[in-house]
């Protein structure tokens, strides 16, 4: 993020904008949701339900969405869903009492469903605005501003509540896609990567043909899977974590801050130095995030939690960048879509067992809970990592493999 050539490229600027405000729309429409649900049923159990619907849609549907993204022109693609997004974010507006909560349910699938196909679609895209040399830093940019949205957002959306309600904040998460339409109608296109979406019957091959044929992208999202689940899991039993310390409900902020504060440092620094850093050194540095978030059950001081919490995230987002710029050097345009597809599938089906996990315990065994389910997960990171490390780089005919697959 520090670095000045990469804010020499005006595409990439304006593109490193619209993400931002997305971003922090993304937090105005969950803390909407989430007030807006409440207010109308009463019910905790129902804005728990909302963010169930918020990881069902990627766990079923993001590698389609990634084979989609490698369809189409992807900077078509984001234009596209960015413009169809402005309508659906204004959905909660029409829910006025509990007999019409449905439609901010809707809003919530519709808005994931599109994120199936944008997400792969953006990530794929970041080659278009960037020369090699600066992939790194472009990415530790774009997971340094995540990070930090996620330490203001909620602030500003909790802000925006009280001043305003949740109709200002669902308006500003409309406004926040149509201002992005406009940036990217100024981005150059990005060729779509040629040959056709997989067939439904021979989409599980080519899901497969892909981590065949790029050994080192099976083995990182194998990692991610593993890892995120007692990360997530440590999400649905925050409130409990945050009472072990002798704190507040609401320090649960304070978690939250931490890691962002954490994963931007890490953006910041890995930015600078990843590309010079040996991939086995920097594949163990993730690793150690597992460590971190088991070793939170053994420590009773609120400072020592946040620090581990900001190691995690640092850990973390070092992760992140070796799988993006991993993608974007290395694999086939055409496939590009369809890896980050299967990235982001790993991620939301390691979500969805640990919030399944945080139903399932008691109070009395939520933390206990977090030290097994990572001391149980560590060796799969581990091998993961190993595997990762002996794969090695992707053919050189990259173009017979692709062909193959996308056959």
């Amino acid at each position: 993020m520090l670095n000045r050539h990469l804010w020499q490229h005006g595409p990439f600027r304006r593109f490193f904008v619209g993400a931002c405000l997305s971003i922090v729309g993304d937090w105005f429409n969950t803390v909407a949701i989430a007030v807006l649900t409440y207010r109308l049923t009463g019910q905790v159990s129902l804005v728990a339900a909302a963010f169930i619907a918020s990881v069902l849609p990627r766990v079923l549907l993001a590698p389609i969405g990634g084979a989609l993204a490698d369809r189409f022109d992807r900077r078509s693609i984001l234009i596209a869903l960015d413009g169809s997004r402005v309508v659906v974010a204004l959905l909660p507006l029409l829910a006025h009492d509990a007999r019409t909560v449905w439609l901010a349910y809707v809003s919530v699938l519709l808005l994931q469903v599109g994120a199936c196909v944008y997400n792969p679609a953006q990530a794929a895209y970041v080659p278009t605005l960037v020369p090699d040399d600066l992939l790194e830093p472009a990415n530790a940019a774009y997971a340094t501003m995540r990070d930090l949205a996620m330490v203001g957002g909620p602030a500003l959306a909790a802000l925006v509540l009280g001043q305003w309600g949740a109709a200002a904040a669902f308006v500003g998460n409309a406004l926040s896609f149509a201002v992005s339409v406009g940036i990217l109608l100024s981005l150059p296109p990005a060729a779509r990567g040629g040959g056709e979406a997989p067939r439904l019957r021979t989409f599980v091959s080519a899901q497969i043909g892909i981590a065949r044929r790029y050994p080192r992208v099976a083995a990182l999202c194998i990692c991610y899977l593993a890892a995120v689940i007692p990360l997530y899991y440590l999400q649905t039993v925050m409130v409990v974590y945050a009472r072990d310390l002798g704190q507040q409900t609401s320090f649960i902020g304070m978690f939250y801050a931490a890691a962002g504060v954490g994963g931007a440092f890490g953006g910041l620094i890995m930015g600078q130095y990843l590309r010079r850093l040996p991939y086995a050194v920097a594949i163990a540095i993730y690793a150690l995030g597992v460590f971190f978030v088991g070793c939170l059950p053994l420590v009773q001081s609120a400072a020592l939690a946040l620090l581990l919490l900001a190691a995690r995230a640092a850990a973390g987002t070092t992760g992140d960048l070796i799988f993006m710029v991993g993608v974007q050097r290395d694999v086939a345009a055409e496939l590009r879509g369809r890896a980050f597809g299967l990235w982001f599938w790993c991620i939301a089906l390691g979500q969805l067992i640990g919030a399944c996990l945080g139903v399932v315990v008691t109070t009395h065994t939520a933390l206990s809970t977090l030290w097994w389910s990572s001391v149980i997960v560590a060796p799969i990171v581990m091998l993961g990592m190993l595997f990762s490390i002996t794969a090695g780089r992707p053919p050189a005919r990259i173009a017979r493999v692709a062909a193959k697959i996308t056959r």
